[in-house]
């Protein structure tokens, strides 16, 4: 999906019929090579990636980065669209990535 830089996104994990798995809303701010501790598959993430910046939460100076590989995303407007009607589960990206190593033949998102 084509995207410009400061566009407000949704990013989430996954979502069934009556609950949405979601990481939170923000803006994406370009494409970079993540870090080592983002993993697809099990491995490094070697290409750039769209890069999310998550508005931060009470207490956070500045939101978690949630990237492309990691996510199922939208704009910040279809995404509510898409939420309507479910139970909201926030999922926070730390804590799916350590889930997610643990497991590293599964893949983090799903549908």
């Amino acid at each position: 999906m084509a995207m410009k830089e400061g566009t407000r996104i949704g990013t989430y994990r996954s979502s069934t019929e009556d609950s949405f798995y979601l990481f939170g809303f923000g803006v994406y701010v370009g494409n970079e090579i993540p870090p080592n501790n983002v993993k697809f598959l099990g491995s490094d993430v070697k290409k750039a990636q769209m890069k999310f910046q998550l508005d931060p939460k009470p207490g956070e100076k500045e939101g978690k980065v949630v990237w492309e590989c990691e996510c199922w995303y939208d704009t910040e407007e279809n995404i509510k669209k898409t939420i309507a009607g479910r139970t909201i589960v926030v999922v926070d990206i730390e804590a799916a990535r350590i889930e997610h190593s643990k497991k590293p033949e599964h893949v983090l998102v799903t549908k």
